[in-house]
């Protein structure tokens, strides 16, 4: 509810001017109790047991200038699951896709289609 608050979040997340009021608008009316929920699930967040039985491909990204426990939790993933392939992405924390709409849209469209990732990204094994 507090705009300056507002401000902080909407910059780590790469949110500018543009798109600030319709965020601010929506996230200013939501709960208390869903926000607390969010943050909550946010932070007690493991990965299922079974996760590792998963078939599909999955693609885990992570900023290189992120926190962390993001870094460290592409790293888990990646060695619990065979199918999933890491990348980071440079100059950017959380928000890759507020950052670099661009590479972002070519990054899923090469994921999708199996054609080469991006060679901004590092890919990590």
């Amino acid at each position: 509810k507090n705009r300056w608050f507002s401000k902080l979040q909407a910059k780590e997340l790469y949110i500018d001017e543009v798109y600030f009021e319709k965020y601010y608008k929506d996230t200013k009316y939501m709960k208390s109790k869903s926000i607390i929920n969010i943050l909550e699930e946010n932070l007690s967040y493991k990965l299922p047991t079974n996760f590792r039985n998963c078939k599909v491909k999955l693609l885990v990204t992570v900023g290189e200038m992120e926190k962390q426990i993001m870094q460290k939790s592409l790293t888990k993933i990646l060695e619990s699951n065979a199918e999933a392939k890491g990348v980071v992405i440079p100059n950017v924390g959380h928000g890759f896709s507020f950052a670099y709409p661009h590479l972002f849209n070519q990054t899923i469209e090469a994921w999708i289609n199996d054609r080469d990732l991006p060679k901004e990204l590092r890919v990590i094994n």
